[in-house]
C-alpha cells in the first residue's frame, strides 16, 4: 500500500470518533496541473455512446454521484447500466424535473430549484412529517409508512426524479494515498486498494471518490473514498421504486450541506455541526470536500428532556423554554446553569475530539465551527459554544451560495433555512 490511511467509522456513538461514512458527490478544484488527456483515443461522444463512465470528473471539478437510476431497477444494482452505477452524470433532460429528497428519522424534506442566469430560484421547499417510529437512527423500521409518505410527495408535487441523501450512519469514508495514477485508470487503482481501508470488499459496496492531491505531473496521489454497502443502497432503491420515484443520485448529507454553506474557493477548514432533533452530524470540510463525518446521539430533544426534568415541567413547556430562552444563561438559576453546562459538556468534548483528530491526521487546526440543522438557531447557542470551545462559531447563510446579490427575497428565513441545508444542497444543479 502506498502512504497512510485515515478511516472513520460512523456507527452512532456517544463519545469519540467512530468508523465509517459515505459521501457521494463532491466538488473541489485542484491548483496542481492535470495530465494531458488529448492522447485519449476515445472522444467524449464515443464514451457516451458506449455507456462508459467519464472518470475525468472525479477530480472534483464536476461532481460524481453514486448514481443509482433506472426505471427497471428493483433490488439488484447489477441491473443498472454502467453509466448509472459508476456515476456518469445523467443526460441533461433528466435534470429538468428532479427534487432533493432528505429522509431523516422524523420527516422527509423536499426542495426543487431552477437555474436563472448565475443563480438559483427555489420552486418549492417543504417538510413532511413521518409517523413516529417509521425510521429510527437511520434504520427503516416501517417501510410501508415511509413509502406512503413518498407517494404523497410524488402526487402532490408531480415529480419523478430525485436526488436522495444517505444518513451518515450508513456510510464509510477513507482518505488514503495511492501510487501516482492518471485519471483514466483511477477507479481501477482505487478498487485494487479500497479493501485495505474499509471493512467491506469491493463487491459488497457502491463507492465514489474525490481527488484531493496531485503531484507536479498532474497525476493523482491522494483520494477521499466514500462507500455504502449494496444492501443499504438496495434498501433505499426499493423504497423509491415502490414509490414510483427514480433516483438520479445518492449523496451523504454532509456533502450536500457543504455545497450550500462553504463558498467557492474558501480555504478554511470547518467543523460543521448538523443539530437535529435526536442526532447531531459532525463533519470536517476542507475546500468544499467532506474529509470526515460521524454522528452522535445528541439533539434538540435531548436539551428539551433535560430542561423538563430539571424544572419539573412538561415536554411542551420545556420546548418553549428552549426556543425562547435557549442558552441565555443569565435566565437560569445557578443550579440550572450548572446542570446545563454539565449536559453540554459531552458536545464540547466531541468538538475537541474532532479537532485533535484532525490535527493528528493533517497537522492543521480547525478555523471555525458552523451550525446548521433544525436546532442550530436555538437562542445564543453559537455564543455559548464559542465561549466554551474558544473557536469562532457562527450560523451560515445557506442562501449566500445560491442566490445572486440582486435577489433579496428568500423562500424561508435564515433561522428556518438551517434545517433545510441538506435538501437545498441536494436540489441545486452545480453545473450552472
Amino acid at each position: 500500500m502506498a502512504g497512510k490511511t485515515k478511516v472513520e467509522n460512523n456507527k452512532e456513538s456517544k463519545l469519540g470518533p467512530t468508523l465509517d461514512q459515505i459521501e457521494v458527490r463532491t466538488k473541489k478544484k485542484s491548483s496542481l496541473p492535470k495530465e494531458d488527456k488529448s492522447s485519449d483515443p476515445k472522444s467524449q461522444s464515443e464514451k457516451v455512446a458506449n455507456n462508459e463512465p467519464d472518470l475525468a470528473e472525479s477530480d472534483g471539478e464536476k461532481t460524481k454521484d453514486i448514481s443509482l437510476e433506472d426505471t427497471s431497477v428493483k433490488k439488484d444494482l447489477n441491473q443498472m447500466p454502467d453509466w448509472i452505477r459508476f456515476g456518469f452524470p445523467p443526460p441533461e433532460f433528466l435534470r429538468f424535473n428532479f427534487i432533493g429528497l432528505n429522509i431523516s428519522d422524523h420527516s422527509i424534506k423536499v426542495c426543487k430549484s431552477a437555474i436563472e442566469h448565475d443563480s438559483y430560484l427555489i420552486d418549492f421547499i417543504d417538510t413532511i412529517s413521518l409517523p413516529e417510529g417509521a425510521i429510527v437512527n437511520g434504520q427503516i423500521i416501517k417501510p410501508e409508512e415511509v413509502i406512503s409518505v413518498l407517494r404523497k410527495i410524488k402526487e402532490t408535487y408531480g415529480v419523478e426524479f430525485v436526488r436522495v441523501s444517505i444518513p451518515e450512519e450508513k456510510i464509510y469514508l477513507a482518505t488514503f494515498t495511492i501510487p501516482p495514477t492518471t485519471t483514466d485508470k483511477l477507479r481501477s487503482v482505487i478498487e485494487f486498494h479500497i479493501g485495505d481501508h474499509i471493512p467491506l470488499s469491493v463487491d459488497e459496496i457502491q463507492f465514489d471518490y474525490n481527488v484531493v492531491n496531485r503531484n507536479q505531473l498532474g497525476k493523482v496521489i491522494e483520494v477521499v473514498v466514500i462507500a455504502v454497502s449494496r444492501e443499504i443502497a438496495n434498501e433505499i432503491l426499493s423504497l423509491l421504486n415502490e414509490s414510483d420515484l427514480i433516483p438520479l443520485s445518492m449523496e451523504v448529507e454532509a456533502q450536500a450541506i457543504a455545497r450550500v454553506i462553504v463558498p467557492p474557493n474558501n480555504k478554511k477548514t470547518s467543523v460543521v455541526l448538523d443539530i437535529g432533533r435526536s442526532r447531531t452530524g459532525i463533519s470536517i470540510i476542507k475546500n468544499q470536500v467532506v474529509r470526515y463525518t460521524t454522528t452522535i446521539s445528541f439533539g434538540g430533544d435531548s436539551i428539551v428532556n433535560m430542561l423538563a426534568k430539571s424544572r419539573g415541567i412538561t415536554v411542551a413547556e420545556a420546548e418553549e423554554v428552549k426556543q425562547t430562552v435557549g442558552f441565555n444563561m443569565d435566565k437560569y438559576s445557578e443550579s440550572e446553569q450548572q446542570e446545563l453546562n454539565e449536559f453540554m459538556s459531552s458536545l464540547i468534548q466531541e468538538i475537541t475530539l474532532r479537532e485533535n483528530y484532525w490535527a493528528t491526521q493533517s497537522g492543521e487546526g480547525l478555523d471555525e465551527v458552523l451550525l446548521v440543522g433544525g436546532n442550530a438557531s436555538t437562542p445564543n447557542l453559537a455564543n455559548y459554544l464559542q465561549s466554551k470551545t474558544q473557536k469562532i462559531v457562527r450560523i451560515p447563510d445557506i442562501w449566500a451560495n445560491i442566490f445572486s446579490n440582486k435577489n433579496k427575497e428568500r423562500p424561508v428565513s435564515i433561522n428556518e433555512s438551517l434545517g433545510y441545508a441538506a435538501v437545498v444542497g441536494l436540489s441545486i444543479n452545480e453545473e450552472k
